[in-house]
């Protein structure tokens, strides 16, 4: 009796395991099957689950093909009807369980652009080759990045996949569609210190302040977008003037520690005036406008916007502009930071880069023993060295 009630604290049945869902109000219901892990989202009440995890099972035990069990207890649409809309929404609430809520957002947006192909609402079973070539010449011919258009790409390739895996499609058509080729493409523009103090005024004209000290600490950390998005408060001590990147928010996996300067340190100490507190363990976003957190959409706008003020500005190269975008700001950091004399080993440890070898793979065309004018270049710049590093700087200068 005492094993029974553990069990059942632990949400486990004589079939799966219901356990709360990631990024989603409600459960999800795990199971095994074959040697296979499955997962899907089983409703916002356990008892809802549990009452799937039942009937699946009833159906198992019947002998029903495991596929078709699935699709009767959770009503999806049989096999040869599904389209690749519905097949998206299963795909993505599959990834819930193992992609960052980041990512999560990230891939939702992407699959709603996808949808709008004309094929977005047809059967799988009708998609071909050629539909998707289509598609993605077209992408091209609207002046899309051939890098996003094969981003999207992948994700079609995700979706077909998935559909393959669970029989709704002989094969995955996506699988011969080729990629464009991104070599020789410049993807790593940086600005120069003239230049990055040309944009900054243009974020400042734009008028939208938390925007605006969202780039200025982009400028001067060289964090990542999504890293700065997922920023608490409890991650950024002011009076030890650095910030961490946890874990769990940043691409590499790792905790790292970036230090501040004094353009950064009053960009977040006016973050903090300007917003009410609420959580004691420090959790509440910092880039957030009364409550509400900054978002990818409204970063995307007004960067759109300054970009297109900048186009009025003299002395801004309209190559660059045209290759603009926020990583290109992280990219300024680092480019700067080794221009003025900090070592590749530094930059590799601010920038958050798993090795060196990737750092100097990026950057390495930057001599800095030959080239290095004196930090407080990058101090005005970008407020990222301290007095210690200033006078190595000026030393060896």
């Amino acid at each position: 009796m005492r094993m029974k009630t553990e069990r059942k604290k632990a949400g486990r049945r004589s079939f799966g395991s219901v356990i709360p869902s990631r990024g989603r109000e409600g459960f999800r219901l795990a199971w095994s099957w074959q040697g296979h892990r499955h997962w899907r989202y089983a409703g916002l009440t356990r008892k809802e689950a549990e009452r799937k995890a039942r009937s699946l099972q009833v159906d198992l035990d019947r002998g029903v093909p495991h596929d078709e069990a699935v699709a009767k207890v959770w009503g999806d649409t049989p096999k040869g009807e599904l389209t690749f809309r519905e097949a998206a929404k299963h795909y993505l609430a599959g990834a819930e369980s193992r992609l960052r809520p980041r990512t999560i957002y990230n891939l939702s947006h992407r699959l709603r652009l996808i949808l709008q192909a004309a094929w977005g609402d047809a059967p799988l079973a009708s998609i071909t080759v050629p539909d998707i070539e289509r598609w993605r010449d077209g992408r091209k011919r609207e002046g899309i990045a051939v890098s996003t258009c094969n981003r999207d790409l992948d994700a079609i390739r995700g979706v077909l996949s998935w559909a393959e895996a669970r029989g709704y499609v002989p094969s995955n058509p996506a699988r011969k569609v080729k990629a464009f080729s991104e070599k020789g493409r410049e993807r790593r523009m940086y600005l120069t210190i003239e230049e990055a103090a040309l944009f900054l005024q243009a974020a400042q004209d734009e008028g939208d302040a938390l925007v605006q000290r969202f780039l200025i600490v982009a400028l001067r950390t060289g964090a990542r977008r999504g890293e700065l998005l997922s920023l608490e408060w409890r991650d950024v001590p002011i009076n030890r003037a650095e910030m961490t990147i946890r874990a769990e928010v940043s691409k590499s996996r790792k905790t790292r520690i970036v230090p501040l300067g004094k353009t950064a340190i009053e960009t977040f100490r006016q973050l903090r005036g300007g917003e009410k507190i609420i959580k004691a363990d420090g959790t509440d976003p910092v880039f957030s406008e009364n409550g509400k957190p900054l978002t990818v959409c409204r970063l995307r706008y007004h960067f759109r916007k300054i970009r297109t003020r900048m186009a009025k500005v003299d002395g801004f190269p309209a190559e660059k502009l045209s290759e603009l975008v926020i990583h290109s700001l992280r990219h300024t950091f680092c480019s700067l930071a080794l221009q003025a004399g900090v070592n590749l080993w530094t930059v590799q440890k601010w920038a958050g880069h798993s090795s060196a070898a990737i750092t100097s793979t990026i950057y390495g065309h930057f001599d800095s023993q030959a080239s290095r004018p004196s930090m407080n270049i990058l101090d005005r710049a970008l407020d990222c060295g301290d007095t210690e590093k200033k006078g190595s700087a000026e030393g060896g200068a």
